[in-house]
């Protein structure tokens, strides 16, 4: 502060003084430069832990000082600011055409999970030092919907419209801790909202159904590539064999033998379960649950994790009452590691900090409110066999990942599986307008292994998206996504090509397929 001081006395400007100080009072300049304080006082942490090629445009200049570092159970690790966003410029826009450069709001509707929605930019707002999604009514909203099978897009029609927020392609982080600050929409009562903050591979952008298509929630790094006979979901695109005949993956930026895919890991996804909707009848605490989303899959009767270790639950006996998710295990297009930790009301009324440790290929570790409660190792993913089938290992993630946070409503995820009835009963007893919102979402890493970007050198995805960015993009505003060149020319088709499914192969691809979380 002494700094700020001198540098306003030096100053030409003229500003109104407290009389019984005889120091100036605060005045937007002083704003301004206590957050520029702020924001060098973190970017030099992170320098000084790093080296002098740290990103430190990724830290925002509002993030106040007793940010910039992080100590975590259960080590006390001392981890460094990486990024930060903490939504203190009211008036941001996020649509592709505005070019925010850490976020991109979504114009599109979100197949995969059935939603009742479409999302649109105009929904995703700062104001009041928040990042605010807002669901609502609206009449006959239209979106676009990307063909799972050809690039084709598709108008869809609702009477829902919201928000859905993520930094694909623009920021991406390889290990680490990430945090948000968030208030949750609706209340602890009514079924219906379906408020989720989470990560994605970079090699997939959540929603665009190409994009996904074989990728997604691959973390698996063997060959033979084969899921099992009870599996819907697609081959994966790119495996650790050779490539097959007439395909290099080396000229679209990728490295030989590794298999590649955009795994999926939950920071949290809410539920509210109303008494009405609870098949005992009985009135239960929200939840929120906190997955691993991978493929290849078990075999239906092998999915009650753990099955061989590698989980612990250490908020078990805690206010959360941290515990196997026994309400979903996976199913025919993806695995899940899950735990559900319960609410209460001042999750809805007031705003909680959540947040998962991630160490590639090691461990995952789930916090809410600073505690830590659940917990899954590589132990749990390694290879498994019997007489009648064979899994190989998957991986704890080692693609880099981006942020998304969205609001939305859906019947598969809640206990109201009729769509008919989710709609007609219990979207009705919503109060719209409503609101998520964030306060601010964080990174930190430790310093010995700073790795942030969306393509790095272990893990390159550049090249790749530049080669099918017809994959990526279903408008013109989307091009500025696209980073860089393809260095040849890529083949031409449906949209699965880019990998192991190539030519006519790729039309037997069908949207129930691809991205369900």
């Amino acid at each position: 502060m002494q700094v700020i001081l001198s540098l306003l006395f030096n100053s030409s400007e003229i500003y109104q003084v407290n009389v019984l100080t005889h120091l100036p009072l605060p005045s937007i300049r002083t704003v301004a430069l206590v957050n520029s304080v702020y924001s060098q006082n973190c970017r030099n942490a992170l320098q000084t832990a790093v080296g002098q090629s740290a990103a430190t445009q990724w830290v925002d200049e509002d993030t106040p000082n007793d940010a910039c570092t992080k100590t975590l159970a259960p080590n006390n690790e001392k981890l460094t600011l990486v990024f930060s966003d903490e939504f203190q410029k009211s008036g941001r826009k996020f649509a592709a055409k505005d070019r925010d450069p850490k976020w991109t709001a979504e114009d599109l509707y979100y197949f995969p999970t059935n939603n009742v929605e479409i999302v649109k930019p105009s929904q995703v707002k700062t104001e009041d030092g928040k990042a605010v999604i807002t669901i609502d009514k609206c009449a006959r909203c239209t979106a676009k919907l990307q063909n799972a099978t050809t690039f084709e897009t598709v108008g869809w029609q609702s009477d829902y419209v919201s928000g859905f927020m993520t930094s694909w392609n623009k920021f991406c982080y390889t290990g680490g801790y990430i945090e948000g600050k968030a208030k949750l929409p609706g209340d602890d009562k009514r079924t219906g909202f379906w408020p989720a903050f989470w990560t994605m591979g970079n090699l997939g952008r959540a929603g665009h159904l190409c994009s996904t298509s074989g990728m997604w929630p691959y973390s698996y790094d063997g060959c033979p590539a084969k899921n099992g006979d009870w599996s819907k979901l697609n081959p994966q695109n790119i495996t650790e064999c050779a490539d097959p005949f007439g395909f290099d993956r080396t000229k679209y930026g990728l490295l030989p033998n590794q298999g590649r895919g955009s795994p999926e890991f939950d920071v949290f996804e809410v539920t509210v379960t109303s008494k009405e909707a609870d098949p005992d009848n009985i009135e239960r605490p929200p939840t929120a649950s906190q997955t691993l989303q991978m493929a290849p899959q078990n075999p239906p009767n092998m999915r009650d994790w753990p099955l061989i270790g590698g989980v612990s639950y250490p908020g078990q006996d805690t206010k959360f009452n941290t515990r196997n998710n026994g309400y979903f295990s996976g199913n025919a297009y993806q695995d899940s590691i899950s735990a559900l930790s319960d609410l209460d009301e001042t999750f809805f009324t007031d705003f909680h900090t959540y947040g998962v440790d991630w160490s590639p290929g090691k461990y995952l570790r789930w916090y809410i409110d600073g505690e830590f409660l659940y917990e899954i190792d590589a132990e749990v993913l390694k290879a498994q066999s019997t007489p009648d089938w064979n899994i190989m290992a998957r991986t704890i993630p080692l693609e880099p990942m981006y942020i998304i946070f969205n609001l939305g409503m859906s019947p598969d995820f809640s206990n109201v599986p009729n769509k008919e009835e989710f709609e007609k009963v219990y979207i009705p007893k919503l109060d719209f307008p409503n609101h998520m919102e964030f306060e601010y979402i964080r990174v930190y890493q430790r310093p010995s292994e700073y790795n942030v970007g969306c393509s790095p050198p272990a893990y390159p995805t550049q090249e790749y998206i530049a080669c099918f960015r017809d994959k990526y993009t279903t408008k013109a505003d989307d091009a500025y996504l696209i980073k860089g060149s393809c260095p040849t020319t890529p083949p031409q088709g449906v949209c699965s090509n880019g990998g192991v499914m190539t030519g006519v192969v790729g039309v037997l691809v069908a949207y129930v397929f691809v991205l369900l979380f």
